[in-house]
């Protein structure tokens, strides 16, 4: 998740709440489809940083490669595998 955050910041809150949801939602083993009911809740709370797009289930799918794909990352810097 620290890489993710460390790739988001400057500007970009908005997809940060987007991926520590869908992190939070994975993380609890609830399925990909309750990432996108969220989008009702942050609604409701109308919060000054609420990302308006993305909440779909094609676009956390998305979210989960760049998650993937960032963390293989890091681990292959770790081992020494460039």
């Amino acid at each position: 998740m620290q890489q993710v955050y460390n790739g988001l910041i400057g500007g970009k809150h908005k997809r940060l709440v987007q991926f520590a949801t869908l992190f939070h939602t994975l993380k609890r083993g609830r399925p990909m489809l309750e990432y996108e009911a969220h989008k009702e809740l942050f609604d409701f709370l109308n919060f000054e940083e609420n990302p308006k797009m993305h909440w779909t289930n094609n676009s956390s799918w998305a979210m989960v490669q760049h998650m993937h794909d960032n963390t293989l990352q890091a681990t292959k810097c770790i081992v020494g595998i460039t």
